[in-house]
């Protein structure tokens, strides 16, 4: 007669195998939907380099912000305004 520890490490091996069983078959889904959709290669996201601003640049640099909740456009505006630095709002055309 299994005892209770005995069933909880046989229902635990046989969890464990059909999650990996679970995951092989989410795998090879999403690369065959990645192949019929011509993404069959996955690049790795390689980080451009980032060029810094001089002080003498300063009044020819536009700084672009997207996306941001009204409370981070708040904050940013913020900082600006406390560096005096110049600010434009540009609508959404």
């Amino acid at each position: 007669m299994p005892t209770a520890t005995h069933e909880t490490v046989t229902h635990e091996i046989v969890q464990t195998d059909f999650e990996m069983e679970i995951q092989a078959r989410l795998d090879a889904e999403r690369a065959r939907l990645r192949a019929e959709a011509g993404l069959a290669r996955m690049r790795e996201f390689k980080k451009p380099q980032e060029r810094t601003f001089t002080a003498a640049e300063r009044d020819q640099v536009t700084i672009l912000f997207g996306g941001l909740t009204w409370k981070h456009e708040a904050m940013i505006k913020a900082v600006f305004l406390r560096q005096r630095l110049p600010l434009r709002k540009h609508s959404h055309s």
